[in-house]
């Protein structure tokens, strides 16, 4: 070689391997066939293949406890957060369609449908739960309770309000309607170009006949300060009237309530219907979606007393064209 020659800096493989007639052999492509050792050989091990549910699975959201605390436990594939009957939980808990297949069944068709309402009103913040009942062009109807929007004292105007999914995505959102007899509300949800995506209304029950004493139903929300959604699976008692299972009397002059009774919101009927069932729900659960068996909405969460019982405020499909006019 001579002195001006560029110095070769290949391998030695490589530089064995130009001066032969056959085919160059890459060294890379010589390490995946086999793993050369001193003693017998053996072929290399294919990595494993992770499986998760499915690509949501893999991108959603952790889960929060009660307190919004990320749970030190996640979900495994096919699991869903739940909060079971008769049983206080501080949330991380989990189900799966073994266990509990209705719960399971209704999660995973209507998570999407259940949002969470935050509001900034005169009294504060507050926070509760909603479910989409219907979409225009470029709006997103939300169904939700007057006391999410509009406070316990039935607030006149609402200085802020946004409606998050449970993907995380937020909107602004603004009262449509409000019936504080029956403490239902409507909030317009602001989704613009994105309406076809993110709106996905639920079917609507056009009566009761699925959430008589003795059927099964299932309520999803947010419970307290979580931003994850839960299901709370429980019997219907059936339907009750609300002032004799929440109607405590009080004396003081000044309750928030213009009523006789201590938990009656400003405005309510006092002798409306309602459906009383041992789901566990809690604050901020407030206006989330119950399902029947079916897949259908037939209320939406209204009261708990912690431990016992809770009510939900029974829906049809007549109410929300009620509502909507």
């Amino acid at each position: 070689m001579g002195a001006d020659a560029p110095l070769d800096i290949r391998p030695e493989i490589q530089r064995h391997g130009a001066n032969q007639t056959g085919p160059n052999v890459d060294v890379l492509e010589m390490h995946k066939s086999a793993r050369i050792t001193k003693g017998p050989r053996h072929p290399v091990a294919e990595p494993k293949d992770l499986s998760y549910g499915s690509i949501e699975d893999l991108i959603s959201p952790p889960i929060t406890d009660r307190k919004n605390k990320v749970c030190a436990t996640a979900p495994k594939a096919g699991e869903i957060p739940i909060l079971r009957p008769g049983m206080p939980s501080l949330g991380c808990e989990y189900t799966n369609a073994k266990l509990d297949p209705l719960a399971t069944s209704i999660y995973k068709q209507h998570k999407d449908q259940t949002v969470q309402v935050n509001v900034t009103g005169e009294s504060g913040p507050r926070k509760g739960s909603g479910v989409m009942v219907d979409k225009d062009k470029d709006t997103c109807t939300i169904l939700t309770d007057a006391h999410v929007t509009n406070g316990l004292k039935i607030e006149k105007t609402i200085p802020a309000m946004s409606v998050t999914t449970a993907a995380g995505e937020t909107f602004s959102a603004t009262l449509r309607k409000l019936d504080p007899k029956n403490d239902l509300a409507l909030v317009t949800l602001q989704t613009g170009k994105d309406t076809d995506r993110v709106c996905k209304p639920v079917k609507v029950a056009k009566d009761d006949r699925l959430a008589v004493a003795g059927q099964p139903i299932v309520t999803l929300g947010s419970p307290e300060n979580s931003t994850s959604v839960y299901a709370s699976p429980g019997i219907s008692e059936g339907k009750k009237q609300l002032i004799y299972e929440f109607g405590n009397s009080t004396s003081d002059p000044a309750h928030p309530y213009v009523s006789q009774f201590s938990e009656v919101l400003r405005g309510e009927d006092t002798g409306r219907m309602v459906i009383r069932n041992d789901a566990q729900i809690y604050g901020g659960n407030s206006g989330g979606p119950t399902f029947n068996k079916a897949g259908e909405l037939v209320g939406v969460a209204n009261r708990v007393r912690e431990g016992q019982f809770s009510l939900i405020t029974p829906v049809t499909s007549a109410t929300i064209t009620k509502l909507k006019k």
